[in-house]
This record gives C-alpha cells, sequence and structure tokens, in this order.
C-alpha cells in the first residue's frame, strides 16, 4: 500500500509574466497539523508569455512554448538550497502541466518555495544542490542563451494543506533575469570589427555582473569563431549606465565607451552597433605610483619598470621586451601590498588581473616587445604588440632642446609638420634645467614663467620667451611636446617604459657593496647601515646614476647631486632617507 504520509500532491497554477508576485488566496481552508515530510509529488499548470527566451537569431520574436530539454528547479526561500526538479509534460506549447518531486521536511503554511529556470545546479561536495545562475562563460550565440543563460525566477507560498495532503500554493508569477542584447561590433570606418572576445563593464561595476552570490567586474563573452555579432544575456541591477566596451581580434585589442546611459531591463531585447578604435597610449600622460616587476629584459625581481596612467585608474607600460616564459606583476608604490597576477593566454589579449596573494605570475607568451595595459577598476589587464607613438612625428626640425643633461648642447625635436615639436625618451633629474631654443645660438628660446618653479607633468602650460629654466620635480624618463605658436609645453612620462631606480647605500662600512632601500611614501629609506667614514647612493647596483653631497649634520636635510662627492660623515650606525623630489638625503639615528 502506497505511504500517503510519505507522498503528497501540490497543485500550482504558474504563468511566465514580467513580474514577481506571491499573494495568499482571499479564503484559506483550515489547516491540520503538519504532516512529517519526505518526497512530494508536485503538478504545476504552467503557461509562458512572449518574452526574451524565443527570440531568433535575426532578431524576431516566435510564440513562447516550452521545450522538450525545460526543466525548472525547486528550491527553499531562505536559503537557495534546490529540493527537486519539474519538467513540462507538453512541449512546443504555450502551455503545459510541469510534473516532478521535491523533498521536503515538515511542510507547513506559509512555507515559500522559489522556482527557477533553466535547471543548472553545483553540488557543494556534501550532497547539496545550489541554483548556478552565473551570466560568465557565455559564447555570443543566442541558443546558448536560451539553453543556459535565460533565467526566470519566481516565488510561492503554502496557502494551505487538505485533509488528504493535498498542497495549495499561491499562483507561480515567473520574470525574466536579464535582457537580451546583440551587440554589432564596427571599426572607426564604419566596417565590421570581427572579434573573439568581447568584454563589458558598466560605471557601477561592483555591482553590476553577477550570480546570486559573486560579484563580478566585468563579463568576458568568448566567441568559438571570430564574428562581428555578440548575442549576450546581461544582469544589470543598477538601472542606467554608461558601458566600456574591448574586443579581442587576431590583431589587437579595440575599445569603445558607450556615448549615452543606457537600461537594459530585464525582460527585454536590445540591439544596436558599437563602434571600436584600438586601445593607445593617447592620454596616459601622468606618473603611475604602478609598475612592473619581474624576471625580463636583464631585470631581477623587485627592479620595476615605470607606468604612466590617464588618473582614472588605467595605467599604461609601453615597449616592455618579454621572452617566452618571461614572469611578471604589477605592484603598487613597489611594495607587494597591493599587486596583480594572472594568467595570458595569447597576444593580443584582455584578461583578469588577480590581487590575491596566492595569484600566479604572469607568463609572457612569447618573445616580442609589448605594451601592457592595467585597469585597477575592472581588475583587467591587456596586452598588444608594441605600437609607435608619436607615429606622425618623423620630419627634422630647428627647434631643440638644451640644459644640463646634454652640457647646454642641442638635442634635435622632430615635427609633426602641424606646429607640434617633440624629444622624447628624456631622461631627467630634479636637478636639471632646461629650455627650448631655436637652431644653435640663444636669439629665440622658450622657458617657464617663474624661477626655480617645477613644470607640471601630463598638463600643457605656458612659456615665457627667454624665459627662466624649466625643471621637473621627481626623477624619471619624459616625453617633451612643445607648441611654439601658443608658446606652450606638455611633459608627460614617456611612452617608452623605463627602469626605475632601486637606490641603494654604497660605503666603506659594507665594503662599498648595496645595503638596498625601500621605497616609503615617495622616498628612499634604509635599514641601519654602518659607515666608516664615507658613503654614497647609487641606482640599480651601478655608478651610471648615483648621488654625493656635503653632510651638515643628523637630522638636517643636505642637498645631493648627480657625481657629487663621497658623503662624509663621523663613524656610526645611519638610517638614510633620500628625497629624491627635493635632491636631498637626512642622516637619523636608529631608534
Amino acid at each position: 500500500m502506497e505511504d500517503t504520509a510519505m507522498k503528497k500532491y501540490i497543485v500550482i497554477a504558474a504563468a511566465l509574466l514580467a513580474g514577481f508576485a506571491a499573494c495568499k488566496p482571499e479564503a484559506v481552508e483550515s489547516v491540520p497539523a503538519p504532516v512529517v515530510g519526505g518526497e512530494y509529488t508536485i503538478s504545476i499548470d504552467a503557461v509562458k508569455a512572449s518574452s526574451t527566451k524565443v527570440l531568433i537569431a535575426g532578431g524576431d520574436t516566435l510564440a513562447a512554448v516550452w521545450g522538450k530539454n525545460d526543466t525548472v528547479a525547486v528550491c527553499i526561500k531562505e536559503n537557495g538550497k534546490v529540493i527537486g526538479k519539474l519538467y513540462p509534460t507538453n512541449t512546443l506549447e504555450s502551455t503545459t502541466k510541469l510534473v516532478g518531486t521535491i523533498s521536503l521536511d515538515s511542510p507547513a503554511v506559509d512555507n515559500e518555495l522559489y522556482l527557477i529556470y533553466p535547471y543548472i545546479v553545483s553540488d557543494d561536495g556534501f550532497g547539496n544542490l545550489w541554483p548556478n545562475t552565473s551570466y560568465m562563460e557565455q559564447d555570443g550565440r543566442l541558443d546558448t542563451i536560451s539553453d543556459q543563460y535565460d533565467f526566470a525566477t519566481c516565488g510561492v507560498t503554502i496557502s494551505s494543506i487538505g485533509e488528504g495532503g493535498d498542497i495549495h500554493t499561491t499562483q507561480a508569477k515567473f520574470y525574466n533575469r536579464q535582457a537580451i542584447v546583440k551587440f554589432s561590433l564596427k571599426n572607426q570606418a564604419g566596417e565590421p570589427l570581427y572579434a573573439n572576445k568581447l568584454i563589458i563593464a558598466a560605471s557601477l561595476a561592483q555591482n553590476f555582473w553577477y550570480d546570486d552570490y559573486y560579484p563580478w567586474t566585468y563579463l568576458s563573452v568568448v566567441s568559438p569563431t571570430a564574428t562581428n555579432e555578440f548575442t549576450v544575456a546581461l544582469h544589470n541591477t543598477c538601472g542606467s549606465e554608461t558601458y566600456a566596451f574591448y574586443a579581442v581580434t587576431s590583431s589587437g585589442v579595440y575599445t569603445a565607451v558607450s556615448k549615452s546611459e543606457a537600461d537594459f531591463a530585464d525582460g527585454k531585447y536590445y540591439q544596436g552597433s558599437v563602434k571600436f578604435a584600438p586601445v593607445s597610449s593617447e592620454g596616459f600622460d601622468y606618473i603611475s605610483e604602478w609598475s612592473i616587476t619581474g624576471n625580463f629584459g636583464g631585470l631581477a625581481w623587485d627592479n620595476d619598470l615605470s607606468m604612466s596612467t590617464d588618473g582614472a585608474g588605467r595605467h599604461f607600460a609601453g615597449f616592455v621586451t618579454l621572452s617566452a616564459g618571461n614572469q611578471f606583476k604589477f605592484r603598487k608604490n613597489r611594495d607587494w601590498n597591493d599587486k596583480f597576477g594572472g594568467f595570458i593566454g595569447d597576444c593580443p589579449d584582455a584578461f583578469g588581473a588577480d590581487p590575491d596573494d596566492l595569484a600566479t605570475d604572469f607568463v609572457a607568451p612569447a618573445d616580442g616587445v609589448y605594451d601592457l595595459y592595467l585597469d585597477t577598476n575592472l581588475q583587467l589587464a591587456i596586452i598588444t604588440p608594441a605600437a609607435i607613438p608619436y607615429a606622425g612625428f618623423t620630419a627634422a626640425s630647428d627647434w631643440n632642446v638644451s640644459g644640463t643633461m646634454n652640457n647646454w648642447g642641442t638635442d634635435a625635436m622632430k615635427t609633426d609638420g602641424n606646429g607640434a615639436y617633440l624629444f622624447n625618451n628624456l631622461r631627467l633629474y630634479p636637478t636639471d634645467q632646461f629650455k627650448f631654443r631655436q637652431g644653435d645660438s640663444w636669439a629665440v628660446n622658450y622657458g617657464g614663467m617663474q624661477e626655480n618653479d617645477p613644470s607640471p607633468i601630463g598638463t600643457e602650460f605656458s612659456l615665457n620667451s627667454s624665459g627662466n629654466n624649466l625643471l621637473v620635480s621627481s626623477a624619471g624618463t619624459y616625453d617633451l611636446l612643445f607648441y611654439p605658436g601658443s608658446e606652450t609645453c606638455k611633459i608627460v612620462p614617456s611612452k617608452q617604459s623605463a627602469v626605475l631606480s632601486l637606490w641603494s647605500v654604497c660605503g666603506d662600512g659594507n665594503d662599498w657593496g648595496d645595503s638596498d632601500m625601500s621605497l616609503v611614501n615617495g622616498k628612499w629609506v634604509s635599514q641601519p647601515v654602518v659607515v666608516h667614514s664615507k658613503f654614497k647612493i647609487r641606482a640599480n647596483h651601478a655608478w651610471t646614476e648615483n648621488r654625493g653631497g656635503t653632510f651638515e649634520s643628523v637630522g638636517t636635510p643636505f642637498k645631493v647631486s648627480q657625481d657629487g662627492p663621497d658623503i662624509v660623515v663621523p663613524y656610526g650606525q645611519y638610517i638614510v632617507t633620500y628625497d629624491p623630489a627635493n635632491g636631498e638625503i637626512v642622516l637619523e639615528f636608529p631608534v
């Protein structure tokens, strides 16, 4: 005889609607004491309305029908645990009866259940199943969305339990969790742009892409073949937003930003075109606190390669020479508190940057000279073949850069033929001074407005005919852009990344070896070092770049200069601090 206490009949009326509701009927039958639960049979009358699920590739719509592979998961509302699944008895029709079983202990009035399809679940290893509603790993195809990503959900409440154990619920009203959007990719000329990967991010990225448990900063859609059309399921919880895009092609990485905010509402279908341009170093005009360190280009770990920034969380390193198998990471302020590692698949590519302490080092995919980009907002990195910066500056000119770094000689500038002049990859120190002059004489020259006033970095500023000498506040490698017509100049970090200095103390207390210093808040600070009578500091364990000067007293800063004299001090143990911005050293006794 069948155990009626273990097998009950549940009737749930369901309709697929663009909303969510769970309400009790006005009249509720008397309820007996809850029955100790087990496995229950469920039958649901279900009707599909028009929805994003039934789009075809051309953008037309079909009548919404249940498919033979449709499966609905039944979950406990409080914790999301999957307790059963339902199947349609009729297919290719808009109405059907969903049947199946659930396992539920002690069902009672007001118990809430949560329904979701398609049935995609994960096992936690302890015999429990949970819905897997992740939007990651899409391939840009509509049929894949229909099978795996077109989620619809609803909630129902047990309203009564009959004498025979039959369970009644409130009506189920499904809603779609996502919009479906078809993006057509185009280049700047309006021609189709064929890509293997499309990355989409929103301005409120920290809240944008998510399943029920994990936030994502961007959505990466990888097509099995190059295509100019990507159909994507987007779950947006933040309303109208501005979107950023990256497209990875066989020749490079392209980027685009939506011109206005878009609101991709759940349950709706959208289509439109996005016009892309190649990623470039343009706009990365400021000194970045991020750098690259690794075992490449003759560097050792903790030696760093400079990056520049656009001031909005994106950073750039140009002309980075890597050999296959070289390892590297990005890091901030040349220490390991903030860093990114991860996996590079190929070049060109856009890939995740992982801040976790256990993240693997990036490994160069092949020998080459590359441009590297880091977006700390999205935790995304990009690698492309190196592009030639300032490609239009090819013609010789009679304008020169003249200063202490070339003994006031003449380093010729290139011109684009439109009134702009360039001298790039110029190494400057705070002690250097320079001007722009025409020809070999000083009859026509330009300098700064104020004496001993460091020039701004990344911002165009005014010059003065026969003005004061120009200087920078921080040592670095710079590109100089000069516009004599408007009497202005712009100094930016070099588009060709340079090795950042690693300073060390060398003296008679360590046999003129190297006691490495650490960068702390923009200053280089040594551990306690013993000095017998004299020392200097030098960069990258070589004497090409060094500093010396005249010591005054402990605690008093003193000026140092390139190739300056040995710093003579009384015998003792000192902490040496070098401030490159001011070109000063101060000695203190260890506490």
